[in-house]
């Protein structure tokens, strides 16, 4: 009886130590993931504005204070508690860059926003460089807020 109790106790520490979270993963300051734009037309600017516009966002965001950025194809990226999305599409020379801001834990989205620009008043390195700031600095506060809001107690 003793043995089965002492067996008992080392079998559930076991499980508590192996599902306790790791420190080395773990952090308390804000993440999101980016997930590459999606280019919607067929034009081969809109793929080359998608991937440009993805980079410069990761560029953005990583300037910033007290977030943490994973890019897409993370090795963990299911502790991320926001993921950032996006699309470009192209009509002749107006260009639609598409974003939003959904939080992991129910698919919610908590932000999103339209930008629209005209290719032939601007380079495309403007204007990319131009909307990732606009998202950054709209997502950002939104993530540091929801992981306050995430890590406090519901009573």
């Amino acid at each position: 009886m003793t043995a089965a109790t002492i067996g008992a106790f080392v079998l559930a520490q076991a499980w508590v130590w192996l599902d306790a979270p790791n420190p080395a993963t773990t952090t308390t300051i804000p993440s999101i993931l980016v997930e590459p734009f999606e280019p919607i037309s067929q034009a081969p600017a809109a793929s080359a504005m998608s991937q440009g516009l993805s980079y410069d966002l990761v560029n953005k965001l990583f300037s910033l204070k007290n977030i943490v950025v994973k890019a897409d194809g993370a090795s963990s990226a299911r502790d991320s508690l926001y993921v950032l999305q996006g699309a470009v599409l192209m009509d002749g020379e107006t260009l639609r860059s598409s974003a939003r801001l959904v939080r992991r834990s129910d698919g919610a989205v908590v932000w999103a926003e339209n930008y629209y620009d005209d290719i032939g008043k601007e380079t495309v390195f403007k204007i990319q460089s131009d909307v990732a700031g606009s998202i950054a600095t709209s997502v950002a506060p939104l993530a540091v807020i929801g992981e306050r809001q995430s890590a406090s107690p519901i009573y």
